[in-house]
């Protein structure tokens, strides 16, 4: 397992005062994370231009796919795997008379007797059955050594 490893390339050349704000200055960048660890290594290409870090705000994916967001305790980003929005169960009451005969064979393969096709229509019903949502799953954090990607910010802090 390696360390948590970074390339900051700056967009500026170091962090400039925000219009006539007394002591906030900020600084614009890229973060490549080369390799993501849970155990993070503060970014002092980041950290280190300012007295006091306030905010980094970050696009939200990286070039690799990845959810990012800054983790103010660790000083780094921190990377999610992207969730499924949501999944789906088709649900078949029992006990309604049918027009056409409809199977699930051994293999849970779906499918009816006439040879031809046929479409179900999308309902959420107790009663008829359908195709229905269940809950979206939560993103679940990187796990180590992972190319996590490019990801772009804006620091804020006092300078």
């Amino acid at each position: 397992m390696a360390a948590y490893a970074n390339t900051v390339t700056a967009l500026m050349k170091r962090a400039v005062k925000v219009d006539q704000v007394t002591g906030i200055g900020m600084f614009m960048g890229r973060c490549d994370v080369t390799n993501y660890n849970r155990t993070f290594a503060e970014i002092t290409a980041i950290t280190g231009k300012f007295g006091t870090l306030m905010e980094v705000i970050c696009s939200t994916i990286s070039d690799n796919g990845y959810l990012i967001r800054w983790d103010k305790v660790g000083k780094a980003f921190k990377a999610y795997y992207p969730a499924d929005n949501h999944t789906h169960n088709l649900t078949y009451i029992g006990g309604i008379t049918a027009s056409e005969a409809v199977a699930i064979d051994g293999g849970d393969t779906l499918g009816k007797n006439a040879a031809t096709d046929r479409t179900i229509v999308g309902a959420d019903s107790a009663t008829k059955g359908g195709v229905v949502a269940v809950a979206a799953t939560v993103a679940l954090e990187v796990t180590n050594d992972v190319d996590v990607g490019v990801v772009e910010f804006v620091a804020y802090g006092l300078i």
